[in-house]
């Protein structure tokens, strides 16, 4: 599922079409583009991305004309491409922006856990609405007075929340816990003031590191996110790596390298 580092480098995707006018917009999968907005079409032909910011896992674009926004929720295995047209399409495309420049930004979603939303304010996305807040906008004081308000959570269930902080999912917290030495069950309320202080630095510390590289974690050896499979062997100690559920997610740990 992409999380805040994939999710930026979306935005990088965006980029590319900001101020290009929108030649044709074609919706392939109706339970897929969201919107209150009567006849959507006039609306959007004709129209400019203008700018693009991210909160949480979703990508807010805004339009020049007409006040509204398009909000990309990218759900399971949502992607983007943008591609000159005539070129071969990726399978499962659901939505198409063609722009006056001779290419297209692709919406690609093969699981459809993803939406594409039309809207004036963001607020209108029930998530954003409801979101916590962003984890590289914090300061070490606001991340341990918001772990304080927690302390029965599981220290995992808590950093994948979006209500509490936003863009970080089942394989980043996993990545961050190991990084932080940290089991991803153990309670906030358990945790000293130094493991705390702990998973703030090296929360900021794994998603910066994977927003610079665009997500590609390959060049990583140190890193848990190469060795997510059963049976797989730590890459600090060599141990074998274990797995838990924790809110219907496996998460994975090293009991040698956490506690």
């Amino acid at each position: 599922m992409p999380e805040l580092p994939e999710v930026e480098f979306f935005r990088s995707i965006i980029e590319k079409c900001l101020f290009l006018e929108i030649e044709r917009f074609e919706v392939r999968d109706e339970q897929f583009f969201i919107t209150p907005v009567r006849d959507y079409g006039r609306f959007l032909v004709g129209n400019e991305f203008v700018g693009v910011g991210r909160r949480g896992k979703f990508l807010v674009v805004d339009l020049r004309l007409h006040s509204l926004k398009l909000v990309f929720h990218f759900g399971m295995t949502g992607d983007l491409s943008y591609s000159k047209i005539g070129e071969p399409e990726e399978n499962h495309v659901r939505v198409v922006f063609r722009f006056v420049n001779g290419y297209e930004l692709r919406v690609i979603d093969q699981r459809r856990f993803g939406k594409l939303y039309l809207v004036e304010d963001i607020v209108q996305v029930k998530t954003i609405r409801n979101m916590g807040g962003e984890p590289l906008d914090m300061d070490e004081n606001n991340f341990l007075a918001i772990c304080n308000r927690h302390p029965r959570r599981a220290v995992k269930s808590f950093l994948m929340d979006q209500s509490v902080i936003a863009g970080i999912g089942n394989i980043y917290s996993d990545e961050i816990l190991f990084q932080a030495g940290v089991r991803p069950y153990r309670k906030i309320g358990d945790l000293t003031e130094a493991e705390k202080r702990r998973v703030f630095v090296k929360m900021r510390e794994v998603l910066e590191k994977m927003v610079r590289v665009d997500a590609n974690f390959r060049g990583f050896k140190d890193f848990l996110l190469l060795y997510r499979e059963r049976g797989a062997k730590c890459p600090k100690c060599g141990g074998v790596l274990e797995t838990l559920k924790i809110v219907n997610r496996t998460s994975y740990y090293c009991p040698r390298c956490q506690s």
